[in-house]
């Protein structure tokens, strides 16, 4: 299995991004770490909080403000974990929307919490693993999601 941090890209916009992961154990180890929502989440999946992985990608210096995640979840395919994700967003932020995009081949889905927020939310779900690109510089956006599987 691909380590998560392999498929985050390593220089967005000119920065070198510096790459987190976090494990199960990790997450078992810090409960406030995952929310209750994203433990029932994975609940419904059949699964716990030691079976989820996330990596993070995103500028030390702070000079962009884009942040690519990945997660994984043992045993379960991006799809279904995007699918009980969305419901999830929807209830913690009642006037959110999710419009399907592209970013080159990529289908995506925007995520706007609200008329009044900027930036940007697009999850990418590819095979066993979501991608999640934020930021408020589409272009940069853009380049993040070129840079993915």
């Amino acid at each position: 299995m691909t380590d998560l941090r392999a498929l985050l890209p390593d220089i967005l916009g000119g920065h070198a991004l510096i790459k987190s992961l976090f494990t199960g154990t990790d997450f078992a180890a810090s409960p406030g770490a995952i929310s209750n929502e994203m433990r029932a989440l994975l609940g419904g999946l059949g699964r716990d909080v030691t079976d989820l992985r996330m990596a993070v990608a995103t500028d030390p210096s702070a000079t962009i403000d884009v942040t690519v995640t990945a997660f994984r979840v043992r045993d379960v395919q991006a799809r279904a974990f995007f699918e009980a994700y969305v419901p999830v967003i929807i209830e913690a932020f009642p006037g959110a929307t999710v419009n399907e995009t592209t970013f080159g081949s990529k289908t995506a889905y925007g995520i706007s919490l609200d008329s009044k927020s900027s930036g940007t939310s697009s999850l990418y779900p590819l095979d066993d693993v979501l991608f999640v690109v934020t930021g408020s510089d589409v272009q940069l956006v853009g380049e993040a999601f070129g840079l993915l599987p």
